[in-house]
């Protein structure tokens, strides 16, 4: 990765290393919460592409003249959703938590939204009369974890970007082990955690509805009766 103000380039290989792929990130935080106006991917030029980094490292520019097509892609991220079920309905993945790509992590939240919700689905305690409790639980447990990936993801954007909060990197240059300790602490979720404990989580708070929903009918049933 190469880092500079408010840009960050990656580099890695793609396709059993037949590839490299490239993204310059180059942010406009004065954009965001806003409608893009124009093509969300467009051709661009290379002469366009090398003119932006003509001021960064050789090697950078060397790896960028490698490049024959390049394309210029806007970043997207939906807004913070109430909830994600309504009804029977259910959303996951991109159309609940669309996220920034700086943590690689939309599609494997979504893998887990997945996971989650079918587990749920599929619990000998789910039923048709109580599926809605089902998602309203898949819902409870998966939408605050989606969200604070997502703003995570962000936050790692800036970093790589080198806006350390409350630090000016250019007049203090010897704060730059401050923002690898940043990152890496802003990540730290992605080896400290597993999905299993929501799953747990989720399955219990299944079963003890379904208790609850049987003793309240026990009541009616009760009071109906006398």
């Amino acid at each position: 990765m190469y880092m500079g103000q408010h840009v960050n380039v990656v580099v890695y290989p793609i396709s059993s290393g037949r590839l490299i792929n490239i993204g310059a990130f180059h942010a406009n935080e004065e954009l965001a919460g806003t409608v893009f106006e124009g093509p969300w991917v467009e051709n661009v030029e290379k002469d366009n592409l090398l003119a932006v980094h003509s001021h960064w490292e050789p090697e950078l520019q060397a790896i960028l003249q490698c490049v024959d097509k390049p394309s210029r892609w806007a970043i997207h991220a939906s807004r913070p959703l109430k909830t994600w079920t309504y009804g029977g309905v259910a959303l996951l993945g991109d159309a609940a938590h669309a996220m920034s790509p700086q943590q690689a992590s939309g599609a494997g939240q979504a893998i887990e939204d997945a996971y989650l919700l079918a587990t749920l689905l599929g619990h000998p305690a789910t039923t048709l009369r109580n599926v809605h409790d089902a998602l309203s639980i898949y819902d409870k447990i998966r939408r605050p974890i989606a969200m604070e990936v997502a703003e995570r993801s962000l936050h790692n954007g800036r970093l790589f970007g080198l806006q350390l909060p409350g630090v000016d990197l250019e007049v203090d240059p010897d704060m730059l082990p401050n923002l690898g300790d940043a990152i890496k602490d802003n990540w730290k979720w992605t080896w400290t955690t597993t999905v299993d404990s929501s799953v747990k989580e989720a399955c219990a708070l299944l079963v003890a509805s379904l208790t609850s929903n049987t003793r309240s009918s026990q009541t009616r049933y009760a009071i109906n009766h006398l």
